[in-house]
């Protein structure tokens, strides 16, 4: 079993993080190989930019995929690939599912003091998935039941 801390792509397309938490999944678009790093069991935190850590749960279903419509506005001009808005693409959202999915009312902030000391320090910059060892993430379920006391 690992821990992983996923990107929901808030920036990029506002409707995947509304859909993750919904459907109760980890996606990624355009890119498998980031799903395919989930093994069942597998803890998966989910992670909005500006937000937090704002779900979690237990990958219980092996990678699917499913056509996606881009919802957002962000499309940088070094990604001419990028679909504009409303725009669908056949079999570019690939996820899994995730099981025991839990939301957190109070989200880990990422400036909580001892997410910031304890977590992101490790955390490379800008990256869809991290992976966090069993320490780790045994530090983000004790923020988490802090915050929810």
């Amino acid at each position: 079993m690992a821990n992983y801390i996923l990107n929901t792509f808030w920036d990029w397309d506002p409707v995947c993080t509304v859909d993750m938490l919904r459907e109760h999944k980890a996606a990624a678009y355009k890119n498998k190989e980031v799903i395919d790093e989930f093994k069942k069991d597998d803890v998966v935190f989910l992670y909005q930019n500006g937000v937090g850590i704002i779900a979690m749960g237990m990958v219980n279903s092996e990678r699917k995929e499913k056509d996606y419509t881009y919802n957002g506005e962000f499309r940088p001009k070094e990604w001419m690939d990028c679909p504009r808005n409303g725009e669908t693409r056949k079999n570019e959202e690939f996820y899994v599912e995730l099981s025991n999915f839990t939301t957190f009312d109070k989200p880990i902030r990422h400036d909580n003091d001892i997410y910031k000391s304890e977590i992101k320090k490790e955390l490379p910059i800008k990256k869809a998935l991290y992976e966090l060892s069993d320490e780790k993430a045994t530090v983000l379920l004790q923020i988490l039941w802090r915050i929810k006391r």
